[in-house]
């Protein structure tokens, strides 16, 4: 998997396209980029996000895994 010579001014789309190529790798499964933010996880990016994810744009650290 080649991904790093790949540039973009956005780093939303250089996210994206490093979760297409690790969703790709492991077969379609679900893979996010995230950030701490105080107490909170923000999902920065998703992709093949599960359902009940859709719902939440970030998570209290004390539920996170």
């Amino acid at each position: 998997m080649e991904i790093s010579a790949f540039y973009h001014a956005d780093p939303t789309v250089v996210f994206r396209r490093v979760l297409e190529a690790i969703a790709e790798q492991y077969d379609g499964t679900m893979a996010m980029i995230n950030l701490i933010r105080g107490e909170r996880i923000q999902y920065r990016e998703i992709i093949n996000p599960h359902p009940l994810m859709r719902v939440f744009d970030s998570v209290a650290l004390d539920n996170s895994y």
